[in-house]
């Protein structure tokens, strides 16, 4: 996407430089999803310009506040970055977001005054924990208070924890009374606090982030700015932030940052952790897999006691000798000695990437032996290489086996030019690790990517260009893959890489570093011209199968396509770690009565309104290939095939073909506010499928990927989507027994 879309978001390129939206997304972009050193030292360098920019001489309280807990500092830009962009977009005064991005950068500064236990802490806090943590908010204030002469500044911050209903007593402010600055703010930090990892859970995907501002709204949050942020989250690009943040920083000046501000503050002098320097070092000393660390400049620093016994030699025999594979013999897989231009070592160095390798030294007793190297490269915080490590891990035992099944498991499994899994191996890989991650509840990712424009590489370059073009961007893809991933050509130039136990902001991390590395490496083959590629990133979810799980990845990729390429598109809610799970007695499930027809029946509420629920129902027909038989205002009926849930043993088995009625309405409840209901049933599609065995089993299935797509909750019962089933007369019989005397009733 070219930066002068940035007109369709009310951008005027013409526009001063304190007053252009976009530049606060260039802090979204952390340290650590780079590989390129160049890259680091450009983000923190960025970072530093905008504080000083927004703060001025005040900083130093920022600094002050990445020293005592980096997450939170690092969670104030990010916020800052998104409310200055929805700013933007919704047409507030210069004035008014110039106000919200300091009031962003600073809004969590009161934690200064939290023990850092309480920051650090994993589990829930207990009353007294949680009072005091709340204190942080009067803390803050109290601290600006002494060095903001901005009332407009002071106000959003003393308000942004007022609940929209007035129910937060410590705040005397209610509705509209609270100023629309601080209401925009609390919907901001709460959206970026549950989309980031936090000690105490992973992060929310972004759809089940925006279901749960709905669900608050009108109580905590302003339901019409909720509407709002919703509508921008879903329709604005990330890419296009990024090119206008690049833009817009450029052209910064700090001459007004001191505006208001009255007096500055040293800067802190940062000390080593001590306590931290001697873990790592009893790690390195007693590990049992050999460990190398060489500098930058290649002289051998550290040789552990495990490198010691592996290699035959000691410690005091290669300090501050200059490294090099002929040291201990090293060779490739084969044998081949490694030239001085093949060291890994110094690949890491010069690349800044992590590598993998199976390769060959000369063990203590003169002879060579198979073991696995993992090359890492060592960088400081602010970006600067300082070496790489070498960690040595003896694999002569498995060493045999693997030759004899290598060559007939890689003609079955791999693609004869990337080396990649084919098709079959994808399919195969892809439905095991769906079952193993639905038994386990553990999250699952996968991503699709599709080379941009290939067709022209190969018009104006040539079909054997254009196979070097795959060649390269699938060494891409193995490099970011790790154990356990499947790494795979989906056909043509389409590639997938499905990551186990990865959740899904983790995947879209990974496929972001892919993407940078992609359009940042320069094809011999193509003149020196770059790729580029488009991704999309889903996580498996409750309900899902091989199928509709690859569709919805797939669909991210278009959309990422439709966008103007070269992006990272997120599809999908992913699993919700408090998720109800069903119970019901083992006697339950043979003798339950349901509705005439219906294999399971219920009710859904949900605060999103009933345009997003329409959307969003868009992509589960899509995504679960369903028929549509028919469709109004108030009901929608869908046909699915037997084959379509992946739950079939043989090939040969077919199950049985299902009928969903789906019946979505607008309602109000007690509060007056608006909630979408929706009522489904599902049923077997031929009368003579209801005895089938596996028939509840694929209904209860698709209830459930129906529910994570709509990312339902009924706070008002607690409970998601309730099934609801006419008691059996052994459930009555059983009940009777089972109720406790009557003294004892609650």
């Amino acid at each position: 996407m070219d930066t002068d879309s940035s007109a369709n978001f009310g951008v005027d390129p013409g526009e001063s430089a304190d007053h252009r939206f976009g530049a606060l997304q260039q802090l979204l972009l952390r340290t650590e999803d780079f590989d390129d050193e160049a890259l680091v030292a450009a983000a923190l360098e960025q970072q530093n310009q905008l504080v000083q920019v927004r703060l001025g001489v005040a900083s130093s309280l920022f600094t002050a506040l990445k020293a005592k807990h980096p997450p939170t500092a690092a969670h104030s830009l990010r916020v800052a970055t998104t409310i200055s962009t929805w700013s933007a977009i919704r047409g507030n005064s210069h004035s008014e977001r110039d106000e919200l991005e300091v009031a962003a950068l600073l809004h969590d500064i009161g934690k200064l005054a939290v023990p850092d236990y309480l920051l650090a802490k994993p589990g829930k806090l207990n009353e007294d924990e949680q009072a005091l943590m709340e204190e942080h908010h009067a803390a803050g204030v109290e601290i600006i208070e002494h060095c903001c002469s901005d009332a407009g500044i002071m106000s959003v911050i003393r308000h942004a924890g007022a609940w929209f209903d007035g129910s937060r007593r410590t705040f005397p402010l209610c509705g509209d009374d609270i100023p629309r600055g601080a209401r925009m703010l609390a919907i901001v930090d709460a959206f970026d606090s549950m989309t980031t990892d936090q000690v105490y859970r992973r992060a929310r995907s972004k759809d089940r982030a925006l279901a749960e501002l709905f669900a608050y709204a009108g109580t905590q949050f302003d339901p019409e700015l909720v509407s709002d942020f919703c509508t921008f989250q879903m329709r604005f690009s990330n890419k296009l932030q990024h090119d206008v943040a690049q833009q817009w920083l450029r052209d910064l000046s700090p001459t007004q940052a001191n505006s208001h501000w009255d007096h500055v503050i040293p800067q802190r002098v940062a000390r080593p952790n001590q306590l931290l320097n001697l873990f790592h070092e009893n790690l390195f000393r007693n590990v049992h897999d050999g460990l190398i660390y060489v500098g930058a400049d290649l002289k051998i620093l550290r040789w552990n006691h495990a490198a010691e016994t592996l290699t035959g030699l000691s410690a005091e025999s290669v300090l501050n000798r200059s490294w090099s594979p002929k040291l201990v013999g090293m060779g490739d897989a084969s044998g081949r000695f490694l030239a001085e231009r093949e060291d890994p070592l110094h690949a890491a160095i010069q690349n800044g990437l992590q590598s993998v390798l199976r390769l060959t030294i000369r063990d203590a007793q003169g002879e060579y032996s198979a073991i696995t190297a993992h090359i890492s490269p060592v960088i400081t915080e602010d970006g600067i290489g300082r070496g790489a490590t070498l960690q040595l891990c003896d694999a002569s035992g498995i060493q045999r086996l693997e030759e004899q099944l290598r060559s007939l498991h890689v003609k079955a499994t791999r693609d004869p030019l990337t080396s990649l899994a084919n098709r079959a191996e994808l399919d195969r890989a892809l439905h095991e690790l769906v079952r193993k991650h639905n038994q386990s509840n553990r999250p699952c990712s996968l991503i699709i990517c599709d080379i941009d424009f290939f067709k022209r590489i190969n018009d104006n370059y040539g079909h054997p260009a254009g196979d070097d073009a795959l060649v390269s961007f699938a060494s891409h893809m193995k490099r970011h893959a790790l154990p356990g991933d499947v790494a795979a050509r989906y056909g043509g130039e389409e590639f997938v890489l499905v990551c186990g136990h990865c959740d899904m902001k983790t995947a879209a991390q990974r496929a972001e570093a892919i993407r940078q590395e992609v359009a940042s490496t320069a094809q011999p083959s193509l003149g020196g011209k770059n790729l580029t590629a488009s991704f999309g990133v889903t996580e498996l979810q409750a309900g899902d199968t091989p199928e509709s799980m690859l569709n919805r990845a797939d669909r991210a990729l278009l959309q990422a396509k439709e966008l103007g390429r070269n992006m990272v598109i997120q599809l999908g809610s992913g699993r919700d770690d408090n998720e109800k799970r069903e119970r019901r007695n083992w006697w339950s499930s043979w003798f339950t009565h349901r509705s005439p027809g219906a294999l399971v029946e219920r009710t859904m509420t949900t605060r999103a309104p009933l345009k997003m629920v329409w959307e969003k129902m868009r992509g589960f027909l899509t995504d679960h290939v369903a028929e549509v038989i028919e469709t109004s205002e108030q009901q929608l009926t869908l046909a699915f095939d037997g084959d379509s849930f992946g739950l079939a043993r043989r090939t040969n088995d077919r199950g049985a073909a299902l009928v969903m009625t789906i019946r979505p309405r607008e309602q109000q409840d007690d509060k007056g506010l608006t909630t979408t209901v929706i009522e489904v049933s599902v049923a077997p599609r031929r009368s003579r499928d209801r005895r089938r065995s596996d028939a509840l089993q694929r209904a209860r299935q698709l209830m459930a990927s129906l529910q994570s797509y709509l990312m339902v909750h009924d706070f008002s019962e607690g409970v998601v989507g309730e099934e609801k089933e006419a008691p059996s007369f052994w459930d009555r019989l059983t009940a009777q027994f089972n109720q406790p005397p009557a003294d004892d009733r609650r």
